[in-house]
């Protein structure tokens, strides 16, 4: 597999460092939301991470003027959505036209995580079933998310289709940066398709400090 650019950070140790917790003692991520909660509800820490991860995403895409990178990690529950989510609408607060896509269709969980309605979704725009405007859903006035939809057999199928690549291309002329969750890497081979289509992936790890033996 070839990626055009390695975006990659471990948010999840990035997150802990700044909160300055052990990471057995760390609470989950919260969602990050609007730029009023920002300030009343998810603790200061936590959004200067993902202002600071931002901008280095942002200097990774400038260098080949790049629009789209896939999130995925090595195994399940590793927090891959709920940092997809995150990058997503803190993007989103540069006045950018932002669009999250669920291509997890395995376990999809964005659609849960946002409480937006998943009936029509990515799955049905690629099988075409519905339009990308009967399935794209407002979260703010910035971002839109296009939910996983319904569930298919054969999801790598359709994202290494010509018809994902022709609505990939459509979607970067209207968006400017497109944020891609993926299943994890190790389980399947979505990511990896989804991968060569992006400008760079971003590599969601949960950190394990290794506890040291006295004996």
């Amino acid at each position: 597999l070839r990626i055009k650019i390695p975006i990659t950070t471990t948010m999840a140790d990035e997150v802990r460092k700044m909160l300055n917790k052990k990471t057995k003692e760390a609470k989950p991520t919260p969602l990050v939301t609007t730029p009023e909660n920002l300030q009343n509800k998810t603790p200061f820490t936590i959004v200067e991470a993902y202002k600071s991860i931002r901008v280095r995403l942002l200097s990774a895409l400038s260098e080949v003027n790049g629009k789209t990178f896939v999130v995925s990690s090595p195994f399940a529950a590793d927090g891959k959505s709920t940092n997809a989510i995150n990058l997503a609408i803190t993007f989103s607060h540069l006045n950018k036209k932002i669009l999250l896509i669920d291509a997890d269709n395995r376990r999809a969980s964005i659609h849960k995580k946002l409480k937006m309605d998943n009936e029509k979704g990515c799955m049905d725009v690629l099988l075409g079933e519905a339009t990308f405007e009967e399935a794209v859903k407002p979260y703010n006035s910035y971002l839109d998310v296009l939910t996983a939809g319904s569930s298919v057999a054969n999801p790598s199928e359709l994202f290494s289709s010509p018809e994902f690549d022709e609505t990939l291309a459509n979607l970067k002329k209207i968006y400017d940066y497109i944020v891609i969750d993926t299943p994890p890497i190790n389980l399947v081979s979505d990511s990896l398709v989804l991968a060569q289509k992006a400008d760079g992936i971003v590599i969601v790890a949960n950190y394990i400090p290794r506890i040291p033996f006295y004996g």
